[in-house]
């Protein structure tokens, strides 16, 4: 997929807790304090009640006393361009279709990365502007994205439009936490190859290796995959990647499923975890299609500062088990100048 896709974010920042800097002192936020879709949703559905049209503001009085001057057409507008700064076949086509995509979004907790985020500018006489890139900052602690999600091809894409803050249309991501070094990959973009083999084929000295890398990976704590330290040592893949494709060459005879997943982390690193399920907190990418033994999994966009989870199916005995799923990671400098990587898993 050449087409470069853009995460977009909506904010909502509660009035105690506001702490954007606006690229206008007199610009204004959406909506101050929204607790959830449904909420908002009501809101807009109030509003559109009094005026079909959408434009009348949410409330009045809060925008002359927090800065909540959004309206329904304000999220009509903001909402279909960063459907298509996003590249999102969608599109809202009337403002009365706002108070139920803002019903549909799920909600998931901070995401990863430094987003350009719209405002509200006045324009005097009680009159009011979107700005699509009106600042840039990264989430908050605390704050959640409400998101919304298109499947294209094999890639599920999370589209973040609102989160529990300030409620401002977030209009494209403009930067990672990570920095990516090295030069840009041609049109054949950015690609993971998953490669399977099977134990018994492997000569006595390699397949010994291969059984003590797998025991020390079983034996080494994860907790619950959250641990990143435990996914950066002396893997299969790390260690013996090139050597089984030189030396082995002939891939297990099987078809599976691989899941592509980027891994959320927080400013200081650390994988950031549901408060409900108590799972790590990921972002669906794809799934790596492998057959004979052999796959090769094409990004929609720049993975190298990412870090890039992999789920296998049951039937390995190597990646090993971590939380309650064969995981393999990827780090942002295991891609060192390269456009493509090789994983490797075992089956018995």
């Amino acid at each position: 997929m050449s087409k470069i896709i853009s995460s977009i974010v909506a904010l909502i920042l509660g009035a105690a807790l506001i702490s954007v800097a606006f690229a206008s002192t007199g610009d204004k936020g959406y909506y101050y304090g929204a607790k959830s879709p449904e909420h908002l949703a009501q809101l807009a559905e109030k509003s559109l009640a009094k005026d079909p049209s959408g434009g009348t503001l949410l409330d009045t009085k809060k925008c002359h006393d927090d800065g909540s001057c959004g309206s329904v057409l304000s999220y009509f507008g903001a909402f279909n361009e960063a459907l298509e700064k996003a590249g999102f076949k969608k599109r809202l086509k009337s403002v009365s279709e706002v108070p139920a995509y803002i019903r549909s979004l799920k909600v998931i907790e901070r995401p990863y990365g430094k987003y350009e985020v719209s405002c509200i500018r006045p324009l005097g006489n009680d009159k009011y502007k979107v700005i699509m890139d009106c600042l840039e900052r990264e989430f908050e602690s605390g704050e959640d994205a409400w998101v919304d999600s298109e499947t294209q091809g094999d890639f599920k894409i999370d589209l973040m439009i609102i989160t529990s803050k300030c409620a401002n249309v977030v209009y494209r991501r403009v930067a990672l936490k990570l920095t990516v070094t090295g030069h840009k990959c041609d049109e054949r973009g950015y690609e993971l190859t998953a490669n399977a083999w099977l134990r018994s084929q492997f000569p006595t000295e390699l397949g010994q290796r291969v059984d003590t890398l797998i025991a020390d990976a079983n034996a080494r704590e994860s907790h619950d995959a959250t641990h990143l330290g435990a996914y950066q040592t002396d893997a299969i893949s790390r260690t013996l990647g090139k050597r089984l494709r030189e030396e082995v060459k002939v891939r297990a005879p099987i078809t599976a499923d691989i899941e592509i997943r980027y891994t959320t982390v927080d400013s200081d690193g650390k994988v950031m975890v549901d408060s409900q399920t108590k799972r790590p907190v990921v972002h669906h990418v794809g799934v790596l299609h492998m057959k004979n033994g052999v796959g090769t999994f094409k990004f929609p966009d720049d993975p190298r500062s990412r870090i890039v989870g992999t789920v296998w199916p049951e039937m390995f005995i190597s990646p090993a088990k971590s939380g309650d799923e064969r995981r393999l990671r990827i780090f942002p400098k295991e891609w060192g100048e390269a456009c493509a990587v090789h994983m490797h898993g075992i089956i018995p």
